[in-house]
């Protein structure tokens, strides 16, 4: 099979993994790709809110217009065994998944100096290590199995940006980037293109719950060049159009959505 066009060797309706979609963008992402006809396999550790989440969501997929459907799957992500006996199932289920969304982080608003080494640690982790053993998962599943596939990572403009309380989540982020890089470059040849989006501030998320609030709301928005913070739902729609293999020559990339953010000076309104 010619590699360059390996996902016409699927068979039936598209199958994804999100990780992280139990809430905010995640699950924004889970539920926009089930919308257009995917089989997805929304993973999260936090099982209840999960379960939860798919139900809901589930319920507002029209059956008439599209095939597509929501599974929860209880997954840690930092651990090994969890990860290969998730994706095995999602096989034994649905289906090898053509596209791979690793959404699943955390943040700590801490000072480099509050910040002991193990604590950062504990961010790498789970936004780089968690990320890279997904990744690394997918990608040996097609190599063997001689298809293509999308993998999505979630970044964030704080890759690029110097703010302050987030040194371990930023640098996560920056390594993180630098992962899609090389992971492009390395399967590119087999028909697997791995890019990244980077959101913005972004309304509704667990991060930002209980700062994009009040003035400081009004603030971040006024500096973001469009005027106004991003939804999970922009955030979907920009994921979705790389899972649907809409930008076929582009690898090893990173997405801005984030309203002009990450070239402008809206960190000043956290001054």
């Amino acid at each position: 099979m010619n590699r360059e066009s390996a996902r016409s060797g699927y068979d039936g309706n598209p199958v994804a993994i999100v990780t992280g979609a139990a809430s905010g963008i995640g699950r924004a992402i889970a539920l926009r790709l089930a919308q257009e006809g995917f089989a997805v396999a929304a993973w999260d550790c936090d099982e209840d809110t999960l379960r939860i989440a798919v139900a809901e969501d589930g319920a507002q997929i029209d059956r008439s217009l599209s095939p597509g459907s929501l599974h929860d799957f209880s997954v840690d992500i930092g651990l090994d065994e969890e990860v290969d006996l998730a994706l095995a199932q999602v096989i034994d289920r649905h289906g090898i998944p053509q596209v791979v969304v690793n959404n699943a982080g955390i943040m700590r608003r801490r000072s480099i100096a509050e910040t002991d080494a193990e604590e950062f640690r504990f961010v790498l982790d789970v936004n780089l290590i968690g990320t890279y053993r997904v990744l690394r998962a997918a990608a040996k599943l097609w190599l063997e199995a001689g298809v293509g596939g999308h993998i999505i990572n979630i970044s964030s403009g704080h890759a690029v940006l110097s703010t302050r309380d987030r040194a371990a989540y930023a640098a996560s982020k920056a390594a993180l980037e630098s992962l899609t890089r090389n992971a492009a470059l390395e399967f590119g040849p087999d028909g697997i293109l791995v890019n990244a989006v980077a959101p913005g501030f972004t309304a509704g998320t667990a991060m930002t719950r209980n700062t994009l609030v009040g003035e400081r709301a009004e603030k971040v928005a006024r500096r973001v060049p469009i005027g106004r913070v991003g939804t999970p739902a922009e955030v979907a729609e920009t994921v979705l159009a790389l899972a649907q293999g809409r930008i076929p020559y582009m690898t090893g990339q990173t997405l801005r959505c984030d309203g002009g953010w990450a070239g402008s000076d809206v960190d000043a309104a956290w001054r």
